[in-house]
């Protein structure tokens, strides 16, 4: 799950939404390789 905060303040509410796609990863183990294919849509 990640959200955003409202941009306009805490009464507007926030983004809230799960994602389920791809493998599973942790900030020591997902790979931080910038694609050619990333590069090329920039």
């Amino acid at each position: 799950m990640y959200g955003f905060l409202a941009i306009d303040g805490p009464g507007l509410g926030a983004k809230v939404a799960f994602f389920r796609k791809g493998e599973v990863t942790t900030p020591e183990t997902i790979d931080r390789t910038v694609s050619d294919h990333a590069r090329r849509s920039c």
